[in-house]
């Protein structure tokens, strides 16, 4: 784990389930209204936008790929390892994101004599090890929060 910041202003959490519309012969069939919706599961985007950030963390998540992995084009980041697990804590909120990627284009606003803060864009995918049993019951309430240990300056 490395620390890469503050926020400026917290962070934004976009959370962005998927369904399946599901039809029955009771309300028309194909043709006919919603009877049901089928959950498909859940991503999370997070915008953050940095007010004091370490320079050198910024530059490995700016290789999108995770420390260790060897970028390639066709490579799937996820079976790659090359995810980064993402720690958001704050006074009365904490969430860890083990499947967090860099799709989106990094902003680094403007550059130049005054201050910059740069703006991440994560898309975060549940976590499969996260999901207890076979019923998809949820760990700790989320399928991103394993345990956080937070004691003085140490995470775990």
């Amino acid at each position: 784990m490395q620390f890469l910041g503050y926020t400026r202003g917290g962070a934004r959490i976009t959370e962005q389930s998927f369904v399946n519309e599901l039809k029955s012969d009771v309300s028309g069939g194909e043709h006919g209204p919603v009877a049901d919706f089928q959950f498909l599961g859940e991503i999370h985007r997070i915008e953050l936008e940095l007010a004091q950030y370490d320079e050198s963390v910024l530059a490995v998540l700016e290789t999108r790929v995770n420390a260790g992995v060897t970028r390639s084009k066709g490579m799937l980041l996820g079976c790659a390892g090359a995810q980064f697990r993402m720690v958001l804590i704050s006074t009365n909120f904490a969430r860890n994101y083990t499947k967090s990627f860099l799709v989106d284009p990094i902003d680094r606003a403007p550059v130049g004599i005054s201050a910059t803060f740069p703006r991440i864009h994560f898309t975060c995918l549940e976590d499969p090890a996260n999901v207890a049993g076979t019923n998809g019951a949820l760990v700790n309430g989320s399928p991103w929060n394993q345990a956080i240990t937070i004691s003085g300056s140490t995470l775990s």
